[in-house]
C-alpha cells in the first residue's frame, strides 16, 4: 500500500499518520476475540509468565479483588494470530516508506489493556523516550484501536507537531 502524497504530508507535518481501514474488520474481530481469551485465561489461573503477562488488581468492586490483564508483552512471540497482524503487508509497507525501508525490523509489540477501575492513565510522553531509536526517523510506532477509541471513553491523543 502506498501512501498518498498528503498522507506523506501530514505525516511530515504533524508527525503522525491515521490510516482508517488498514486492518480488515474480521481481523480486529478475531484480534478482540484472542484477548478476551487470554484475559479469561490470566483471570482463572495464577500468572506465571510475569514477562509476557502484565497483571493488576481490579477495584471495581470492594469485595472481589481479582487480575486483570493490563499488558501483554511482544505477542506475536507465542501467538500465530499476533504474529500475522504485525506482518500485514500493508502495515510494513507503510513502515517501510516511512522509513525509508526496504528492510524493516519488528523492535516490540504490545498490547495495553485499560479496564475501567483498573490502573492509571498513560501520562503525556514521546514513545521514543522508552526506545531510544536512532535515527528517529527509523523508528515507527504503529497504534491500532481494537475497541473502539473515543475521547469520551479516554483514547489515546497524539499531539501534532
Amino acid at each position: 500500500m502506498a501512501l498518498t502524497p498528503n498522507q506523506l504530508h501530514t505525516y511530515a507535518t504533524d508527525g503522525y499518520l491515521v490510516v482508517p481501514g488498514l486492518i480488515a474488520p474480521a481481523v480486529l474481530t478475531a484480534v478482540r476475540s484472542r484477548i478476551d481469551e487470554i484475559q479469561e485465561a490470566v483471570a482463572s489461573a495464577p500468572i506465571t509468565d510475569k514477562e509476557r503477562f502484565h497483571v493488576e488488581k481490579s477495584t471495581a468492586t470492594a469485595t472481589a479483588v481479582k487480575p486483570v490483564l493490563r499488558k501483554l508483552h511482544e505477542p506475536y512471540r507465542f501467538d500465530p494470530l499476533f504474529r500475522s497482524l504485525v506482518e500485514t503487508p500493508a502495515v510494513l509497507d507503510i513502515v517501510a516508506e516511512l522509513t525509508g525501508g526496504p528492510q524493516v525490523m519488528l523492535y516490540s509489540d504490545q498490547v495495553f489493556l485499560k479496564p475501567a477501575f483498573c490502573g492509571s492513565e498513560k501520562p503525556l510522553h514521546q514513545d521514543n523516550s522508552y526506545f531510544k531509536i536512532t535515527p528517529h526517523a527509523a523508528g515507527i510506532t504503529c497504534w491500532m484501536a481494537i475497541d473502539d477509541a473515543t475521547t469520551n471513553n479516554g483514547c489515546l491523543q497524539y499531539i501534532p507537531g
